[in-house]
């Protein structure tokens, strides 16, 4: 449930397992593979998998710009949630904005399938929001298609 006007939530249902969603969001391989949105690639990913550990993923653009998503894990259970503080170098970064916060919450719903449910913290505006839950939803569906490929 969004807490107040500078959040937003997402949630989807994932078919897969949640250890495999679980493990999709926390190595460095699978990252490489969905953790952008549409258009752009992933160009590196590195992970300190423990609480207080650091993440960094190096995105490039269709245009050959690099964006860079780093910060730390706040918290961290396995197959569970997972919460980090997140911030955003590159174009279409907002000035001044405090680091955000993502929880994301796994749960599973039965039949090989997770419910997926992020909240992303500390957007500044509605067009911040807009854009925010734009690529992640990109995101979500190459994780989608990440997760359908291996169960073929």
């Amino acid at each position: 449930m969004v807490k107040d006007e500078n959040e937003i939530e997402l949630v989807r249902t994932v078919a897969a397992p949640v250890e495999q969603v679980y493990e999709a969001w926390t190595h460095p391989d699978l990252l490489q593979h969905w953790f952008a949105p549409r258009g752009s690639a992933v160009r590196s990913a590195d992970v300190a998998l423990h609480e207080g550990g650091g993440y960094r993923v190096e995105v490039i653009d269709s245009d050959w710009n690099r964006h860079v998503t780093d910060g730390h894990y706040e918290e961290l259970v396995p197959n569970r949630r997972i919460v980090k503080t997140l911030a955003h170098e590159g174009p279409g970064a907002r000035a001044g904005v405090a680091a955000m916060r993502v929880a994301v919450r796994f749960r599973d719903i039965g039949a090989g399938n997770t419910e997926l449910t992020l909240l992303h913290e500390n957007l500044v505006d509605e067009d911040h929001k807009a854009d925010t839950r734009r690529d992640w939803l990109q995101r979500l569906d190459k994780l989608d298609a990440l997760l359908a490929r291996s169960r073929a």
